[in-house]
């Protein structure tokens, strides 16, 4: 049986665009529902990652990222923009129906999002591999859950994810 750092990765039947359109933004994307494919894109003004890429190179060895996920609610930017709170929500954030699978895939599909966003970082900036820029995630959580099995079998697809991402992810 092949380990997992020596199984060929499958590709999914979920585009990144669709992917990123079901989990919302994550720090380093522009992923919403409001936000045309072509200005959300990787590299769009509103990747935090890629800028930070781009207009800090050299003063740096590698980048650490939070990751968070929010259970029942999706990011809404035009609300965002607006400052439009529903309820006690942040603004920008209002709630969302999932099904049980959504709920679930939503930690681990935002993993496979990051490996698929740093394969794009390494083709625009190709220095990044000759000098060994590696991505640490050191801080993530899948938040407003209850603690239960469901909330379990969440973080062990994201930590499946992250063993499937070691390519591009590190630990300090």
């Amino acid at each position: 049986m092949a380990s997992l750092m020596q199984r060929k990765r499958v590709k999914s039947p979920i585009s990144s665009a669709q992917v990123r359109a079901v989990i919302g933004p994550t720090p380093g994307t522009a992923a919403d529902w409001h936000i045309p494919l072509d200005q959300a894109g990787i590299c769009s003004d509103a990747d935090w990652t890629c800028g930070f890429l781009k207009h800090d190179w050299g003063n740096f060895d590698g980048v650490t990222e939070h990751w968070y996920t929010r259970a029942g609610v999706r990011w809404d930017r035009e609300r965002a923009e607006k400052g439009v709170k529903v309820g006690r929500l942040e603004a920008g954030y209002v709630p969302d129906q999932e099904t049980v699978l959504e709920w679930v895939r939503r930690p681990s599909d935002r993993v496979h999002l990051k490996g698929e966003e740093w394969q794009e970082y390494e083709q625009r900036y190709p220095e990044m591999k000759s000098k060994d820029i590696f991505m640490s995630n050191d801080e993530y959580a899948y938040t407003g859950g209850q603690t239960n099995l469901k909330l379990a079998l969440a973080y062990a697809m994201a930590f499946n994810e992250m063993l499937r991402e070691t390519d591009f992810l590190s630990s300090l």
